[in-house]
């Protein structure tokens, strides 16, 4: 279970931010153990320049088991800013997963290749 703690300077509507990030955010359940409750950090921000347009920051801090994630981007809309801010925290987070996958696989090939080895049965000659 995630619980997201959204804070921010000068945000509108943080009702429908929150929807927004509810709906939205809802991919990372898959990653997270379901009998820990974990805590996504969001925190919102609008900056202005006198020489360009409002930008909106969106910062995610998000820690499973032992990894530590944080994203920061930059944008001219706040949903757009929280959009990019999933998709790479996304793209990290698969790529993690997906390593850690890689290898439980390739060390129990190796075992699997071992056994074979001690026994006999296996390809080898």
């Amino acid at each position: 279970m995630i619980t997201y703690i959204i804070t921010g300077d000068s945000i509108p509507n943080s009702d429908a931010v929150r929807k927004y990030v509810e709906g939205h955010f809802n991919k990372f359940e898959k990653f997270v153990d379901k009998n820990i409750n974990h805590e996504m950090n969001i925190t919102l921000s609008k900056s202005t320049a006198h020489q360009r347009e409002d930008s909106y920051k969106a910062e995610i801090k998000f820690k499973i088991n032992s990894e530590d994630y944080f994203v920061s981007v930059e944008n001219a809309d706040l949903f757009k800013s929280l959009d990019d801010a999933k998709d790479i925290l996304m793209r990290d987070i698969t790529k993690i997963h997906d390593k850690r996958k890689t290898l439980f696989h390739r060390g129990a090939r190796k075992i699997k290749d071992f056994a074979k080895g001690i026994t006999g049965f296996g390809g080898g000659k």
